[in-house]
């Protein structure tokens, strides 16, 4: 849920606007004190590995809250040559694009 929402690269990044009391994302009143002191201590760290630990426990509990019920995944349609490489979805704001640095194209 936390890192699967269609927003920046990094989990954490709209967590804290998006699920944490009383935040201008948080469209519907979200509110729990275990969820808010776990993102915020994610947003927080420069550890990855504990952000990411933090964020999986908060999204645990934000699903045994049940507050979200994803119906649907955003579908995204890649089509491109044969001889181009390194293109791949990505499912933030970015999609596809993400990478465009790495595309090339192949020696065939």
């Amino acid at each position: 849920m936390l890192g699967a929402d269609v927003a920046a690269l990094f989990p954490f990044a709209s967590a804290v606007q998006n699920w944490v009391t009383g935040q201008q994302g948080n469209y519907g009143k979200y509110s729990n004190p275990d969820v808010d002191r776990l993102i915020n201590a994610a947003s927080s760290t420069t550890d990855e590995a504990a952000a990411n630990r933090q964020l999986n426990e908060a999204n645990r509990i934000i699903a045994e809250d049940a507050y979200v019920l994803p119906l649907y995944q955003k579908p995204t349609f890649v089509a491109i040559y044969d001889n181009v490489a390194n293109v791949r979805n990505n499912s933030s704001l970015d999609a596809p694009l993400y990478n465009v640095g790495e595309w090339g194209l192949r020696n065939n």
